[in-house]
């Protein structure tokens, strides 16, 4: 880390991670205040009952959800909870905010992305059937009451982070080795046993598409082994 630091000092890269300013309002009077890096969660806690979170977008009515709960996440975080409940795996220099809902009702009610300068207010209407629960990076565990509400914002200093190589390839590295996001086995190229395999399925459906010649006697005998008719040990009932 020392020479990382060094580099720094000498006109290295830096990556600035944006958090979220949160505040929860019960009753008129601000109880809770916290930044968080990666997401903010409002649940229905223990209860069996579904939550209806009222949405409001810079001062307008978004939307209402109705499930378990809904997730509002940062680029840094939407590898987190945001990922798990559906939501887009999204490079952090990407200046937004991640709306992902939880197990909701409706199967209209899909993943968000909006502007990171929105102000963002969830409450609790007076005709929920039970209250909420908030978390803030998953800490902090604050009940919300009917009427009370929290307030997001985009907060005003950033979290400086050292890069290794770059913030591209940081993150690139991240994702592969953390998620192994799209990991899979290349496939492998075609031998000759698997072309002939391959042949003879197609000719079997087309023999008139290729000369029986063109290929060698063992595949011509399997070929006839495939396409030649059994003889039926016994007799049909018919005959």
């Amino acid at each position: 880390y020392q020479r990382r630091v060094h580099g720094i000092a000498k006109g290295g890269e830096l990556c600035l991670r944006e958090r979220l300013e949160c505040a929860v309002e019960s009753r008129g009077e601000v109880t809770v205040v916290a930044n968080v890096l990666n997401e903010v969660v409002v649940d229905r806690g223990t209860s069996p009952a579904l939550t209806n979170i009222q949405c409001y977008l810079d001062g307008e009515p978004f939307t209402t959800m109705m499930g378990d709960g809904c997730i509002l996440s940062t680029p840094t975080g939407s590898t987190a909870y945001n990922l798990a409940a559906g939501g887009s795996i999204t490079h952090p220099q990407v200046p937004c905010f991640l709306l992902t809902p939880i197990s909701p009702h409706t199967l209209s009610c899909r993943p968000m992305v909006l502007q990171h300068s929105a102000h963002i207010k969830f409450v609790i209407p007076e005709t929920a059937r039970a209250a909420a629960w908030a978390s803030f990076d998953g800490r902090n565990r604050t009940c919300l009451e009917r009427g009370d509400s929290v307030t997001i914002r985009l907060a005003q200093y950033a979290v400086p982070l050292v890069c290794n190589k770059s913030a591209t390839r940081d993150w690139l590295c991240s994702v592969g080795t953390s998620l192994h996001w799209n990991a899979r086995d290349t496939p492998k190229p075609l031998t000759d046993s698997m072309d002939s395999a391959f042949r003879i399925a197609s000719m079997s459906k087309f023999p008139e598409t290729e000369s029986m010649s063109q290929l060698s006697p063992r595949t011509r005998s399997l070929m006839v082994e495939r396409v030649t008719p059994k003889s039926p040990t016994s007799p049909l009932p018919f005959e």
